[in-house]
């Protein structure tokens, strides 16, 4: 199997930035993207938590070349799938989020360790687009700033 490499970055949002994978000759060949998950401003009074959604795109030269899609747990989180962790440019403070494969936001995606999910599909045509769906829980007190952290997402073929 390949594999592709793509950062995902940025402030209350999360933001692409391609990588290479070695390709072999006679071999399928997939390239991704993303779009960035972008949250709007948190009201750390709100009862509700803040979603927001984004995209990994897949396209793969070869239809019905199969994938699948994992998602580490970020630069802040120490490793931990059960909340992703956004910082503050300061490092100061710090807000809990976390990226799902579901709408109701019930299934972590990550790279298939303890409950988390890895994203599997067959190349479809010229683009395949996964809903990334991310979620900061409700009532963190934060300080005012923009936070980020940084994903990578590994497609694998």
């Amino acid at each position: 199997m390949h594999a592709r490499r793509v950062g995902i970055i940025g402030g209350v949002a999360l933001l692409a930035a391609l990588g290479t994978a070695p390709a072999a000759a006679q071999q399928p060949v997939c390239a991704a993207t993303t779009q960035m998950v972008a949250f709007a401003d948190y009201d750390e009074r709100s009862l509700t938590p803040a979603s927001a959604t984004g995209q990994v795109r897949v396209a793969c030269d070869t239809t019905g070349t199969p994938y699948a899609v994992s998602l580490d747990a970020g630069t802040h989180s120490g490793g931990s799938f059960s909340s992703r962790v956004m910082t503050d440019a300061g490092g100061l403070y710090s807000l809990e989020y976390n990226l799902f494969i579901d709408s109701s936001r019930t299934q972590i995606w990550g790279d298939g360790t303890g409950a988390t999910v890895i994203v599997s599909g067959t190349a479809q045509g010229a683009q395949d687009i996964l809903q990334v769906f991310g979620q900061i829980p409700a009532l963190q007190p934060v300080g005012v700033g923009l936070y980020a952290d940084t994903v990578t997402a590994t497609v694998e073929y």
